[in-house]
């Protein structure tokens, strides 16, 4: 596997959590009583983003961990990183998108109303994602592990 396409795959795994994660802080901010839920998806996909970012660095630097079959296990087409992703965009799409509201010349980003309406018909689903996050994240985190130790 060329490590150009793998470091490219992995960052467009940060971006999307990183994205997940910037939604949710922005409701559970915004919105008084936000539901528990969105705490803990903040915690799991923080965490899963962290082990990206060890897995990009040191996928980027002068190692033999870019040529590593632990590596092209992860990255495989059914390997835990391309889960990781997909289930990603899977929890990403039950949120609805982010609006910029400007008030006074200041930017401000918000949610749709109706999310907090829709969010108690969401939240079984996200519940279910969150779960499978956790344990690609354990998974990616043990061969990570395996493979620096």
């Amino acid at each position: 596997m060329d490590p150009l396409s793998a470091t490219g795959s992995v960052v467009a795994i940060i971006q999307l959590a990183t994205k997940i994660v910037s939604v949710c802080t922005d409701y559970v901010r915004d919105v008084q009583d936000a539901p528990k839920d969105l705490r803990n998806i903040i915690i799991e996909v923080g965490s899963v983003n962290c082990i990206l970012e060890v897995i990009e660095l040191l996928n980027s630097q002068a190692t033999s961990f870019g040529d590593s079959a632990i590596l092209r296990q992860l990255k495989a087409l059914d390997g835990p990183l391309k889960e990781c992703e997909q289930t990603l965009f899977h929890l990403d799409s039950l949120f609805p998108a982010v609006v910029e509201h400007s008030t006074g010349g200041k930017r401000r980003r918000i949610l749709h109303p109706l999310t907090r309406l829709a969010w108690p018909l969401k939240a079984p689903r996200a519940r279910e994602l969150l779960s499978k996050i956790g344990w690609l994240k354990a998974t990616i985190s043990l061969s990570l592990t395996t493979e620096t130790a």
